[in-house]
């Protein structure tokens, strides 16, 4: 599932399976408002991730439990990217994804997550000396 955040990290574009993995509706889980699907042990650490990404412009890859319209908690893992353009490579926010987990994942009991460094700034300027984004999209 894809989402789309401005600059100052809140939610503009969500995928419409998220009802679906949720129960959340598309407008409750606009802004910061997906952060309340979170388990409440997973919270904290993954917004101060996504506002760390924030700051410095990183993309961030993080793994968490997501409560489902049943009440229980699946564990789901998320990365995302900085979004540039202009005027002058623009800070535009994030493009992410977000994929549930078969099974839980058995290194960690919590929210769990890393930061890439942000790209220097002569590389981001030719993404083809990036090294390659890979997302895994479960099949359906």
């Amino acid at each position: 599932m894809v989402y789309v955040t401005d600059a100052k990290g809140h939610l503009t574009h969500l995928g419409r399976h998220w009802r679906q993995l949720t129960g959340q509706t598309l407008a409750e889980a606009r802004n910061f408002g997906w952060v309340s699907a979170l388990h409440p042990e997973d919270r904290d650490p993954v917004r101060s991730l996504v506002e760390e990404a924030i700051s410095t412009l990183s993309g961030f890859c993080v793994r968490f439990r997501l409560r489902r319209p049943d009440g229980e908690f699946r564990w789901v893992m998320s990365g995302a990217v900085p979004s540039f353009g202009p005027p002058g490579r623009t800070f535009l926010g994030f493009l992410g994804s977000l994929t549930p987990l078969d099974e839980p994942p058995g290194d960690i009991t919590k929210a769990e997550g890393q930061l890439r460094p942000p790209e220097p700034p002569g590389r981001m300027a030719r993404p083809w000396n990036r090294p390659p984004i890979i997302c895994w999209l479960p099949i359906a």
